[in-house]
């Protein structure tokens, strides 16, 4: 266990918490729709923006400062969620990520595609289309009304045995903040011949994340959430030994291979291969300062202790309050729904955003979700005092 002792101190704490604009004039409990940036990371992407321009955007020297950001965000990202670094392919987002591994599968009319009654409604959009496309089977195993991790292994174990092609699930998921036992659905995935797919939208920047333990072979990442970085960043881990089973739907220069006269040889041995073509380079800039911020405040483990701690925290204040129902007490994560047995999630929302409480409400079931982060005390003290 972290010793939470060993954090920086509050004075810390505070200075760390004013780098961030979003949090000084509001209560800011919505990492999982979208995360607040540093001043830092904001003058890191407009700094690099000025040096494309400065020494020109199609450029010799930009093509190798194009390469040195890629490079370093994906050895970030390796340093953070473990396994290796060209086995992470750059994306916009974790839907993104999802993506490139429904369509890459070579699909037979009549497979079987998995996933759970508690995805996100974007990622079971992907889902649909793609089993649409290809008249595949979309067989969804109900686990939302399931209240243990024993029950949700039982449910899935049977499912996996019925060896669909894949499985894509959340690793927390959206709507409850609920952690899947990953590590062991990966293992009956595995003995089934089963290929995984993991969103991790909502757990990459709270849980300690190591892909060669988890053993998955695909997990979707997003920038612009827990990790604070900018909008329209993201990775896909590939595990080496899944890379073949999946081919680049949309393919560009950046991932491929030429000869000497130009002409496409191949793809990139490694995750690369799923990168299309040119990006807004310059956000990466903004990534790398969001993510080296999180990590020189504290390390991984004790970030997620102190927002196991605050989620603890505040739900606990919330069962004290009268009327207020928390959906699923298990957590582990640093979301948190409940609701109002008085008022809609809709109203209540309106309330709590009029004394600058900023949440979101879900759709299914419908309640209120606050995203806890590790600097969110504050937030949390403010929240209690608008329900109560």
């Amino acid at each position: 266990m972290i010793n939470l002792n060993n954090l920086p101190d509050e004075a810390a704490l505070q200075k760390h918490r004013a780098q961030y604009p979003a949090l000084q004039n509001k209560h800011y409990l919505n990492f999982g729709g979208q995360g607040c940036m540093a001043t830092s990371s904001i003058e890191a992407i407009k700094q690099a923006y000025e040096y494309v321009q400065e020494h020109g955007p199609f450029s010799t020297k930009m093509f190798a400062w194009m390469q040195e950001q890629i490079d370093g965000v994906k050895i970030l990202f390796a340093r953070e969620f473990g396994g290796q670094a060209p086995y992470y392919a750059l994306t916009q987002n974790a839907t993104e990520g999802c993506n490139i591994i429904l369509w890459g599968i070579d699909w037979r009319e009549g497979d079987t595609l998995l996933t759970t009654d508690c995805e996100h409604n974007g990622v079971m959009k992907a889902a649909m289309q793609v089993s649409h496309r290809h008249k595949l089977k979309l067989a969804v195993c109900k686990i939302a009304h399931l209240q243990t991790d024993k029950e949700i292994l039982e449910a899935l174990s049977i499912a996996i045995a019925k060896k669909p092609r894949l499985l894509m699930l959340s690793h927390v998921l959206w709507n409850t903040g609920r952690v899947l036992p990953l590590q062991k659905i990966a293992e009956f995935c595995r003995d089934h011949n089963v290929k995984l797919l993991a969103d991790g939208a909502q757990s990459a920047g709270v849980l300690p994340l190591n892909m060669d333990a988890l053993k998955v072979d695909y997990y979707a990442i997003t920038g612009h959430k827990w990790l604070g970085g900018p909008e329209g960043t993201g990775a896909l881990y590939v595990a080496p030994e899944a890379l073949e089973a999946i081919e680049p739907t949309f393919s560009g220069w950046r991932g491929a291979v030429f000869d000497s006269a130009g002409k496409p040889t191949g793809w990139l041995p490694a995750a690369a291969r799923f990168e299309v073509a040119t990006s807004a380079f310059p956000l990466l800039s903004g990534l790398s300062d969001a993510m080296q911020r999180h990590s020189q405040f504290a390390t991984t483990e004790q970030r997620f202790q102190k927002i196991d701690r605050l989620t603890k925290s505040l739900k606990r204040s919330l069962l004290q309050l009268p009327d207020i129902d928390i959906i699923d007490d298990t957590g582990g994560s640093g979301l948190v729904s409940f609701y109002s047995r008085k008022a809609d999630a809709a109203t209540l929302l309106k309330k709590l955003e009029s004394q600058n409480v900023i949440l979101r409400t879900i759709p299914s079931p419908s309640c209120l979700r606050a995203s806890i982060h590790y600097f969110s005390e504050a937030e949390i003290a403010k929240l209690i005092q608008g329900l109560s």
